[in-house]
């Protein structure tokens, strides 16, 4: 079985390092991005198998970078998994991801969402 690629974006190192570490010990090959931005252009050049956006970043908000991603056609068809602290609600409007992840992450819970969304796809 090949090892799928996960594109995490956020604009926090600690939270970059704390998800690629559960996601490596859970199996999958890691790339990161330090902004929306950033996120899109690795997205279009890797097309990785799932991407986890961070909902509160500079610039360029994670649910607007989700919404970029689904209405690229490049990355159409990639899920997209927004991460948010688990105080807020759910962002409004149509959604352009998959699932919604609470940080700070419950390991076995944030692997068992993203093991879901990469089932779905």
């Amino acid at each position: 079985m090949p090892v799928l690629t996960i594109l995490l974006v956020d604009d926090s190192q600690s939270a970059l390092v704390a998800q690629q570490s559960a996601l490596t010990r859970g199996g999958y090959h890691v790339i990161t991005a330090r902004s929306a931005e950033e996120g899109q252009r690795r997205a279009v050049a890797e097309q990785p198998d799932l991407v986890l956006v961070d909902a509160e970043m500079p610039r360029v908000s994670g649910p607007e970078a989700c919404r970029q991603l689904a209405a690229d056609p490049r990355t159409a068809s990639i899920p997209v998994v927004l991460v948010q602290p688990g105080w807020l609600p759910p962002p409004p409007g149509p959604a352009a991801w998959r699932a919604v992840v609470s940080k700070p992450m419950v390991e076995p819970d944030f692997l068992e969402t993203v093991r879901c969304c990469l089932a779905a796809s």
